[in-house]
């Protein structure tokens, strides 16, 4: 399975793991006040948005580095539904914790991804 196919279900997965996670910080902060929801709300889309834009950048790169791409965009929506769900069934921590530890600890999964697919992608490019 190449990258054209994978790409598609890639950011599909990733939208339901950016919408569910929405609807998880909205549900958990639901008596906080708006504009710290609002500002916690948008703290969770960071991760999605950055994989996003790694996606789009990743075009050029080798088959391999996409196929790593593709799937940090799944675990990074698995893993975030997961937290959050599991965070609004059983909390463990005071209620805005994960929300804001989760994101930058996602962000780095990212990072280094993106990191590896673009080595990666220059060394098989020469």
């Amino acid at each position: 399975m190449g990258p054209g196919v994978l790409r598609p279900a890639a950011r599909g997965v990733l939208m339901a793991g950016a919408l569910g996670s929405t609807a998880f910080t909205i549900r958990a902060g639901r008596s906080a006040p708006r504009v710290l929801l609002f500002l916690i709300a948008i703290w969770v889309l960071v991760p999605f948005v950055a994989v996003s834009l790694v996606d789009a950048m990743s075009k050029r790169w080798s088959a391999a580095s996409q196929l790593m791409v593709h799937a940090v965009m799944f675990v990074l929506a698995v893993v975030s539904l997961a937290i959050y769900g599991a965070e609004l069934t059983r909390p463990h921590t005071p209620p805005a914790f994960m929300f804001v530890v989760v994101p930058p600890v996602l962000l780095l999964l990212v990072a280094v991804v993106s990191a590896a697919g673009a080595i990666i992608s220059g060394r098989q490019s020469r």
